[in-house]
């Protein structure tokens, strides 16, 4: 269910608006051709959940640092 990643992502950002901006933004910057919308915003979700933020607003997540595996 998508309230779960919403309560996983709300642990890294406190800010209800902010968090519906930064998943909006996030979910813009990954949506990709054919792809259904709410896979892409559970995407964006589930990477700021895993997020780590550090003082002066620098972000790092290990998710990030993955390719996406390609279907061939």
């Amino acid at each position: 269910m998508r309230s779960e990643y919403v309560f996983a992502a709300a642990k890294t950002i406190n800010n209800r608006f902010l968090l519906c901006r930064v998943t909006s933004v996030s979910a813009r910057h990954l949506q990709i051709g054919s792809k259904q919308p709410s896979e892409t915003i559970n995407k964006s979700l589930n990477l700021i959940a895993a997020a780590t933020l550090y003082p002066g607003g620098y972000v790092t997540s290990e998710a990030m640092l993955l390719p996406e595996p390609v279907a061939v």
